[in-house]
């Protein structure tokens, strides 16, 4: 039986950020959040209007889980719209990216308008 050193516990918390802005139109980002070598466990992920333009009332944005090859729709969230304004707070228990291959990524179904920008942060713990 081989002896393997991957920790079982989080060996570090990590908080990352991420910003769409209308250069991103509609197409789905380069990988925002990435997972580790042996693993990043996501536990939230908060988004935020920047201050200058509010998005949309009704705007949707996919969150995504892509694997290295392929993406597949996390969550879809609906954008209440506001200047300054938490957007959305995504909690997961059990959302695993098991190595540096897995990522999440965004799309905007509808592209932001000109000046709109939304922070993203990722709040995780790293294997």
């Amino acid at each position: 039986m081989a002896v393997t050193a991957t920790p079982i516990y989080p060996q570090s918390g990590a908080t990352e950020t991420a910003q769409l802005t209308v250069s991103d139109g509609t197409t789905e980002t380069a990988n925002l959040f990435a997972g580790t070598t042996n693993g990043k466990l996501i536990r939230e992920i908060r988004i935020t209007s920047g201050g200058t333009v509010s998005p949309r009332t009704g705007s949707k944005l996919l969150l995504t889980v892509h694997n290295g090859t392929n993406s597949r729709i996390l969550q879809v969230v609906v954008l209440p719209g506001g200047v300054n304004e938490v957007q959305a707070i995504v909690g997961f228990s059990h959302l695993f990216l098991p190595s540096s291959s897995y990522a999440i990524r965004a799309q905007m179904v509808e592209a932001l308008p000109s000046g709109c920008t939304l922070d993203i942060v990722c709040m995780s713990d790293i294997f």
